[in-house]
Parts: C-alpha cells; structure tokens; sequence
C-alpha cells in the first residue's frame, strides 16, 4: 500500500519474506521516488516485559522467517544501501520499531 501525501511522503507497508531483498527492490525501482520517504514499521526484540508475549505472538501467527527476521538491525541495512535520514523509534515497550529514511536522489 502507498499513500501520496503531497511532500514526497510514502508510506510504504511491506510484508515480504526478505526485508533487505524488499529495499534494495525499492531502490532499483519507480515505487519509491529519489527524495521520498520511507516508513517501516516492524516488529523489534521486545524488552523484558513483553519479551514472552512476542514469543506467544509469532509462535501462533508468524512464520518461522519472520520470527528470524526478529535477528535483522533494519538501520544499518538501510544505510548501506544508500539511504538516508535514517531514524529508528521503539514502540510498544520495544515490541515495535517505526524507521524512516529518505531515498537516495
């Protein structure tokens, strides 16, 4: 799903297997515009109060790929691939991270 919302902002809901397979897609292609935003928003390494509740969570409803994508530092990985303005925000006691970053012009 994206939403235009006027200044190059795109929000971008991604649920693939291979998150860094998905950004370099991104990049190499017209879905995201040179200059446009990023927005992720992921699941993170919950901390210790809802460490087992997160466990519970994927156990029942995600794939075993997506529990080991649990293991990936998004940032770096974003960075490295050329973008910019990377900013990662844990929500949620850590269970969630929203990331955003710009795309290379």
């Amino acid at each position: 799903m994206q939403i235009n919302l006027g200044a190059k902002l795109w929000l971008l809901v991604l649920i693939l297997a291979t998150q860094t397979l998905a950004l370099d897609c991104i990049l190499r292609t017209r879905l995201l515009e040179p200059g446009g935003w990023l927005v992720l928003v992921d699941l993170h390494p919950a901390g210790a109060w809802l460490k087992l509740p997160q466990q519970l969570f994927c156990a029942l409803f995600e794939t075993d790929t997506a529990t080991a994508m649990l293991e990936d530092d998004l940032p770096p990985e974003l960075e490295q691939l050329g973008f910019s303005s990377v900013s990662q925000e844990l929500l949620a006691g850590r269970a969630l991270q929203r990331i955003t970053a710009t795309r290379p012009r």
